[in-house]
């Protein structure tokens, strides 16, 4: 990376972290782009406690500072304050985080320019030009649309909007905020560090089998902490696994956090009514978020909803395929943006085409759930029908 000065190359930077997992992942290129450009610098990362296993060993922060939201913002500030930083980059928009900083006293405070927090920065930056925010639809304007059709706009963003751009803005930003001149990275995709030792002692705990040709392992998550506007259809996650698994002898790592516990114990349970023969290892609330990348990383393919585990399966360097429901592939897939040219994108990205009102980015459909029966399980089928037989060809 070239660089007009060097002494800021020592300097103390404090990076406030996104409080969202998907979120956190595309933001990886961003820091990227900081660690190699201040390759010299002590990068302090100021996480929330529920994403501070995510980077434990990754190389983007020398230290991790790990808070709780349920914090006053006088305790959140006397933390940052410790890492006696020279500046700082906020990721999010909220006026809580960039409060927090100005309280913390440090003399250079970059952030997004947003409502209520243009006093707390010192930089505030203003949106790349190709940035397109999610924008919900009422739920008149979902029940007019579906009735109304030939309505619709055509809705179509640019790669430049997808939101690992939007966090590379504000990086190069704040790195000239600095007096140094960043040099955007040919490569854009967001990538995990996998610890070998960690992923056969993974292996070993939960029984796993490695996969091969005659018994491939695909990863599923079939939860979304967003909402249920973001889920694929349980029964049809069912159909899907129970019709690989008769005809490919498909195993299947059953992924999620505590709270899909009763989800994956239904879904299981539907798999063996419609197959009894099926394998499914069950990790649902059983593994750390840190083990979330070498798990899935174990995967052929890793099929998921749109949500914070697809993000860590294609950082994991897994294939990842989404049925894209209430939301944008084109703002929030999975790696790299959607630019054929400059970032092939490798993930199977189905969208909800036939449906007038998707993307609704709503939490909840108020109507039928049309996108979700806009991909039944026999296009998902099929798609991972065709990327085993491309993966078996390659062996």
């Amino acid at each position: 990376m070239q660089k007009k000065k060097r002494k800021n190359n020592s300097a103390r930077i404090l990076i406030r972290s996104v409080n969202w997992l998907g979120d956190a992942i595309m933001t990886l290129p961003a820091l990227s782009l900081i660690r190699q450009t201040l390759p010299e610098a002590h990068i302090f990362l100021l996480v929330p406690q529920k994403l501070s296993d995510l980077w434990r060993g990754q190389p983007y922060a020398d230290t991790l500072l790990s808070f709780d939201p349920e914090w006053g913002i006088l305790s959140t500030a006397r933390l940052i304050r410790m890492a006696r930083a020279k500046s700082a980059l906020v990721l999010p928009n909220s006026p809580r985080s960039a409060l927090e900083l100005w309280l913390s006293r440090i003399p250079l405070r970059v952030g997004f320019r947003a409502k209520w927090r243009r006093a707390f920065l010192t930089h505030a930056v203003a949106a790349a030009a190709g940035h397109a925010p999610m924008r919900k639809r009422s739920e008149a304007e979902v029940k007019h649309l579906v009735q109304n059709p030939a309505e619709i706009e055509n809705v179509s963003y640019s790669p430049a909007a997808h939101h690992v751009y939007h966090y590379i803005h504000l990086a190069c930003n704040f790195l000239e905020s600095l007096g140094v001149t960043p040099q955007l990275p040919a490569d854009l995709t967001p990538r995990l560090k996998i610890s070998p030792e960690k992923q056969k002692e993974l292996i070993d705990i939960f029984g796993i089998r490695e996969s091969s040709t005659a018994s491939p392992l695909i990863g599923v998550n079939a939860g979304a902490e967003y909402g249920p506007a973001k889920r694929w259809p349980l029964d049809y996650f069912a159909r899907t696994m129970a019709a690989l698994s008769e005809e490919n002898n498909v195993r299947w790592l059953l992924f999620g956090g505590p709270s899909d516990r009763a989800q994956a114990n239904e879904l299981r349970a539907l798999c063996r009514s419609l197959y009894p023969g099926i394998v499914i290892y069950q990790l649902t609330g059983r593994t750390a978020l840190s083990e979330l990348a070498p798990l899935a990383n174990l995967c052929e393919i890793f099929l998921t909803n749109d949500t914070g585990p697809m993000h860590v399966a294609a950082a994991a360097g897994t294939t990842v395929l989404t049925p894209f429901l209430s939301t944008s592939p084109e703002l929030t897939c999975p790696g790299s943006p959607m630019d054929d040219k400059l970032h092939p994108n490798q993930h199977i990205l189905l969208k909800a085409s036939e449906t007038p009102c998707s993307p609704c980015f709503l939490k909840q459909c108020p109507i039928d759930f049309p996108c979700a029966r806009d991909i039944p399980p026999e296009l998902v089928i099929s798609a991972i029908r065709n990327r085993l037989g491309r993966t078996e060809s390659d062996r």
